[in-house]
């Protein structure tokens, strides 16, 4: 068996809890205070009740929310628009 490393720097997994790794403790940019944005924005969306965390579909809606909304974070605490390339999965 083979293990694949992980490279998520954050993960909220939909029991009320963010994990953000170390490296995220002293960056202080835009770029690294958004990937909190991103974590927190789904743990409101579990919170808020909107979503079937069962649904393919709705994984992807709030992905795609959490995306832009980490985006518009970027753009307003930086003044520019990065490319973030979001890593939205297709359903099966």
């Amino acid at each position: 068996m083979s293990i694949k490393r992980c490279n998520a720097l954050g993960w909220y997994n939909y029991h009320g809890v963010v994990y953000l790794d170390e490296r995220l403790r002293k960056d202080e940019s835009a770029v690294g205070l958004s990937i909190w944005v991103h974590e927190f924005v789904h743990y409101l969306q579990h919170m808020s009740g909107r979503y079937d965390l069962e649904s393919c579909t709705d994984q992807v809606r709030r992905e795609r929310e959490a995306y832009a909304i980490q985006r518009e974070h970027i753009v307003r605490a930086d003044g520019k628009a990065p490319f973030i390339r979001a890593r939205v999965y297709h359903c099966r």
